[in-house]
């Protein structure tokens, strides 16, 4: 990882502030190719910390830069979160129209999170005088090893934009219909397979140092407790609250938003807030006489934005990746306060843009 850093960095030696605003443009191609946030933060948070740590970047922004990337390319019409949106929306009243409002969707989050990405980056950059060790030298090459692991890697990437393709445009086929019982991540476990036969890293270490299972344990109490919630009619039964009460049509969008954004700091967003609250809309819409579209953006983008709490995937990801010990405990904190601003502020986004929609 160190080569690899030192091979990035080199070409922005001279100009260090561009490679937060590089790292985070290449999450949202990464993520939007298909892979979507969960994994290309999976791919892309080793790196991004890495280079803090190299360049004495802070690594809170580097963490933004990777993690609201991941998200903005997972909100893609052809990633993982546009593609679970629009067949959601396809199965309900609004047939035929699921990709024009996930589209909305995700000119909102384009707005969001360039707007949010830019304030951290404003306010906590701070330029380094640091040079790297090797800026007059020549670098050294890429040993086999690496050279294998950096193909696998490719390879793993290419696999999971193709298994993309086939479920989004061959998806009548027999191929694309068995595209679609693959999960993704059975393709990233090949992949440690393949690098596990090949002892291209000793795996004893990797288990132990790079795996969270921290993350995981609480990630699958935190969704247990969520399906619980849901099985038990909690969220129905708040969806009937909000459809009775007699407020302003400008406030149910703010509101959808907030019950998202807290719903996902406990929870997926692709796999449980969407399928849980995409539901609801046609009704509340229908009923009040509300645009689909704003409703489904506001659970669209405040579920997603609230990734980067630390006790959630993304956030997590980003901490067990931190290579600074002296700053994980701020970070923590930081990426909680960054949450709860990032759903106040989608909050705030979805009441202005009703006003102005409605």
């Amino acid at each position: 990882m160190d080569n690899l850093v030192d091979h990035i960095a080199h070409p922005f030696r001279e100009k260090q502030r561009f490679i937060p605003i590089v790292v985070f443009l290449l999450s949202v191609v990464i993520s939007g190719s298909g892979v979507g946030a969960p994994s290309a933060t999976i791919i892309i948070a080793p790196l991004g910390m890495s280079l803090a740590a190299r360049l004495r970047i802070p690594s809170l922004v580097l963490g933004v830069a990777v993690a609201f990337g991941a998200s903005l390319g997972g909100n893609f019409l052809y990633s993982q979160g546009g593609i679970v949106g629009t067949s959601i929306i396809e199965q309900s009243i609004y047939t035929g129209l699921g990709e024009n409002i996930m589209m909305i969707g995700f000119l909102f989050s384009l707005l969001f999170y360039s707007a949010w990405f830019c304030v951290v980056f404003l306010a906590r950059y701070k330029k380094s005088d640091v040079i790297l060790h090797r800026i007059h030298k020549q670098l050294e090459p890429f040993s086999k090893v690496q050279i294998k692991s950096l193909i696998l890697l490719a390879a793993v990437l290419i696999s999971v934009i193709i298994h993309t393709l086939c479920m989004r445009y061959f998806s009548v086929t027999s191929f694309g219909k068995a595209m679609q019982n693959l999960d993704i991540s059975f393709l990233f476990l090949i992949g440690g397979g393949i690098a596990s036969v090949f002892k291209l890293a000793d795996l004893d270490t990797v288990l132990k140092k790079h795996i969270p299972l921290k993350m995981l344990i609480l990630l699958g109490g935190m969704t247990m407790l969520m399906g619980v919630a849901i099985e038990t009619g909690v969220i129905d039964s708040l969806a009937q609250v909000i459809s009775k009460t007699h407020l302003p049509r400008y406030l149910f969008a703010p509101i959808i938003a907030l019950i998202a954004g807290v719903m996902s700091c406990f929870s997926s967003s692709i796999s449980v807030v969407l399928p849980v609250m995409f539901p609801l809309v046609p009704e509340l819409a229908t009923t009040f006489s509300l645009p689909s579209a704003l409703l489904y953006s506001a659970i669209f983008v405040a579920s997603t934005c609230a990734g980067i709490a630390p006790f959630d995937t993304g956030g997590n990801l980003l901490l067990s990746n931190c290579q600074v010990p002296s700053e994980i405990d701020k970070m923590q904190n930081d990426l909680l306060s960054l949450c709860i601003c990032c759903i106040g502020s989608s909050v705030l986004l979805f009441f202005l843009a009703s006003l102005m929609w409605l």
